[in-house]
């Protein structure tokens, strides 16, 4: 699947040169083609996003390994959105006041060049560390284990969707949270946001192209920050269900602000530049933070759920078969189970997270699509 996402990536970079920065001749055909391909690389990423999470997961229920590759994504996006800030100041270096409309067109032009090929070039880098990582012995060794593992066994005779809904059953609170949470963002950014103009006169800031730009690279540096907070201090991690409903529900308090800012260039705002840039770190910030804690405790939470249970089972046949010379041997093999058990659950927990996590994303795009928002005159 990552090779036919490679391969999906070089094909817009493609399009793109084979476009230009001028109107296709046939612009109905070729949007339907970004359409397909769009469609064609939401599902490929979406599929290995999941088996990356529960990869994770089951190599790591601690979190760790999980957050160093929610890390990688943040650091993807924060390539991605330099570059293309970068691209924005480059070509309007050249702008010609008499030709703003096609040296913008050439501006989109470069954008997307850079952040394609980037793209595409950051996913041969990750299947070139996947196969390497592969062969490092304990994961290799973890891999195959897995495989004969006395849970999967024991798993065998249940319906997939017996366990999904099992799992999902002790995942609400968590999947609520991861729900809300991308909505939210998605509402707002960068739906909203890219709207937002300064209103401040400077040269580089009242670039359209450069000031949304800025504002990408200043919710992609937040993001990144708030991903490594719960992995390097460990107090910030959000383990408690209900705390997350509540952080959750607090950045419903975003819209507003953003609402606020100059959505419109016959507007004012009493909302400086510099307020609104903090306001995006903000939710760039709190968007890393929370969504690497839910992702990491919301699986945490089913494994322990199943570690408890076990616990209280052993209690109870402890009490029912005393006088039992193998009881030790017995209740041994039961924990070991019991923690493959866990680990398997914990591994579908993330892959159900991821779904809640792009079911969230939809559902702030859509939301961002029927908000009524001031048009230019």
């Amino acid at each position: 699947m990552l090779v036919a996402s490679m391969i999906l990536s070089w094909v817009l970079v493609l399009s793109v040169w084979i476009r230009g920065p001028h109107v296709p001749a046939n612009p109905h055909f070729y949007y339907g083609f970004l359409l397909f391909l769009s469609v064609a690389l939401a599902i490929a990423q979406t599929y290995l996003q999941n088996a990356t999470m529960a990869f994770c997961t089951r190599l790591d229920i601690n979190g760790s390994i999980i957050g160093y590759m929610l890390l990688g994504q943040a650091l993807n996006g924060v390539i991605g959105s330099v570059l293309n800030l970068l691209s924005s100041m480059a070509a309007a270096t050249h702008m010609d006041a008499n030709k703003a409309a096609s040296t913008q067109a050439v501006q989109n032009q470069q954008a997307a060049y850079t952040v394609f090929i980037a793209t595409a070039l950051l996913q041969l880098a990750t299947w070139y560390a996947f196969e390497h990582m592969l062969h490092v012995s304990h994961v290799k060794q973890a891999v195959e284990s897995w495989t004969m593992s006395d849970a999967f066994a024991a798993h065998a005779q249940m319906s997939i969707w017996d366990t999904v809904w099992r799992v999902q059953r002790r995942l609400v609170p968590w999947s609520v949270s991861i729900f809300g949470l991308f909505a939210t963002t998605l509402c707002v950014y960068p739906g909203i946001t890219s709207r937002v103009r300064t209103v401040t006169e400077t040269r580089w800031l009242n670039n359209e192209g450069i000031f949304v730009a800025l504002h990408i690279v200043c919710f992609n540096v937040g993001d990144l920050l708030g991903r490594r907070m719960p992995i390097m201090y460990p107090i910030t991690n959000v383990r408690r269900a209900y705390v997350a409903q509540i952080c959750t529900t607090a950045r419903f308090l975003f819209l507003p602000f953003f609402l606020w800012c100059r959505l419109d260039i016959y507007k004012t705002s009493p909302i400086p530049d510099t307020i609104f840039f903090l306001g995006v770190v903000a939710l760039g910030l709190t968007t890393g933070w929370l969504s690497t804690s839910f992702l990491i405790s919301g699986p945490q939470s089913v494994a322990k759920h199943d570690e408890s249970t076990s616990t209280q089972n052993n209690g109870l046949d402890t009490e029912a078969r005393q006088d039992q010379v193998l009881l030790h041997d017995e209740t041994m093999h039961e924990a070991s189970a019991a923690e493959h058990a866990g680990t398997q659950d914990a591994a579908m927990a993330s892959m159900l997270c991821s779904f809640w996590l792009v079911a969230g994303l939809t559902a702030g795009a859509v939301s961002y699509t029927h908000l009524t928002l001031p048009t230019k005159a």
